[in-house]
């Protein structure tokens, strides 16, 4: 389960400051606390479930933290050094659980599984829209990029050629439209 228990995940955030997009509101905070849309300003984010309900989705987030950080040794939510660059470790911590589907159900745990995604998927949709499954989003995309290639903004694509110099590595032609390049 790869997933994030803010109402965004931050890399989204920094896509959006690097584009200066607005965030969409609600999903993250400043130094103040207050809700912002202003990327440049979001200090935090906002867990799964908003301002109004954001302590169900926090309690998600601690029960993630004790698991990722607690259990492993590691530095939890603002005691984590920053992501700032190539040659500062992180100290991030994850977690890994295994588990026997047939220790728990002597059989049919397959079929269980495709019941609850074709339940899931029957589920009445907004208008125009569809009901997704976890996972459907990220396989559409991924097959989008196979079709058209990686968009990229351009100071994301800017800091991947940078970093391509220092470490020797051809980068290869790449087409830039509206300030987006496609690798």
């Amino acid at each position: 389960l790869d997933m994030a228990t803010s109402a965004i995940p931050l890399n989204r955030v920094h896509l959006r400051r690097d584009t200066n997009t607005p965030l969409p509101p609600e999903v993250a905070v400043g130094d103040d606390g207050v809700a912002t849309t202003d990327p440049h300003v979001a200090t935090g984010l906002i867990p799964v479930g908003g301002l109004g309900y954001g302590y169900k989705g926090a309690g998600l987030a601690m029960m993630v933290e004790i698991l990722c950080a607690s259990l492993t040794g590691m530095a939890h939510g603002h005691r984590m050094t920053k992501f700032t660059g190539p040659g500062e470790p992180v100290h991030i911590g994850h977690f890994f659980l295994l588990l026997k589907p047939q220790a728990f159900a002597a059989g049919g745990y397959q079929d269980s599984l495709a019941a609850i995604l074709s339940d899931l998927r029957a589920q009445p949709a907004q208008a125009g829209q569809e009901v997704m499954a976890p996972g459907d989003p990220e396989k559409r995309e991924a097959a989008e990029r196979e079709r058209l290639g990686v968009p990229l903004d351009r100071r994301t694509w800017e800091r991947l050629t940078a970093f391509a110099d220092i470490v020797g590595v051809v980068v290869p032609e790449a087409s830039v439209d509206g300030g987006q390049a496609d690798a």
